[in-house]
């Protein structure tokens, strides 16, 4: 009994000691297998990293393409005013041959523009009869400025002179009408600026109120 006891113990010893040397290998094996996963999770992470940058780089592809068609469309538009500009262009130049007009460069090319005006006081007050009968005659010096604004080549006397051909009530600042305020004391030269159009309308809008004529 005593020698199975021994040899028993012996079988066990034995084991042990196998098993004592084969943990240096279990380790280095489970140590490969932990790179092998770390390996495998930065692969991961570098395929998600991948993906994502596709994803990004088709987002910007998509955008630039809308970007393109976005901007093809306004150089078609482009070219299509610049013939549409160079059309109107021949058509004035056609005109300034006409012998039937004032053949003067800048009135010729404000026709255009002045019809837009029309339409757009029209689109405003009904008509440019209407816009005009309803400006208050103690603001003309006002209605100049605002034809002057509106319109192209209406400045300087050209809007009294509009005004007096469409039959709006309008003073005339002739030489002698100029003549006739600086001798009332209206004003003391000439008049030109603001200031003194504001008291030459101050002037006729007593005058008006004096002889109860408009």
């Amino acid at each position: 009994m005593a020698v199975i006891a021994e040899d028993g113990m012996d079988g066990r010893i034995d084991r042990r000691a196998n098993w004592r040397d084969w943990s240096p290998v279990i380790a280095l094996v489970v140590g490969f297998l932990g790179v092998i996963v770390s390996i495998l999770a930065v692969g991961m992470a570098i395929l998600g990293a991948v993906d994502g940058a596709r994803a990004e780089i088709g987002g910007v592809r998509t955008e630039l393409k809308a970007e393109i068609g976005v901007v093809g469309a306004k150089v078609d538009d482009l070219a299509a005013g610049q013939a549409e500009i160079r059309e109107r262009l021949a058509r004035v130049e056609a005109l300034m041959a006409d012998r039937r007009l004032i053949r003067h460069w800048p009135k010729l090319s404000s026709v255009p523009a002045n019809a837009r005006a029309i339409l757009a006081v029209a689109g405003e007050a009904g008509s440019v009869g209407a816009w005009l009968a309803g400006w208050p005659v103690t603001d003309i010096v006002g209605l100049w400025a605002e034809v002057g604004k509106r319109f192209k080549q209406m400045g300087g006397r050209s809007a009294p002179v509009f005004l007096r051909m469409v039959g709006k009530d309008t003073f005339m600042l002739s030489p002698d009408v100029a003549r006739a305020l600086i001798e009332a004391g209206a004003v003391d030269r000439p008049p030109s600026g603001k200031r003194d159009l504001a008291r030459v309308q101050a002037a006729f809008d007593a005058w008006m109120e004096e002889s109860g004529a408009p």
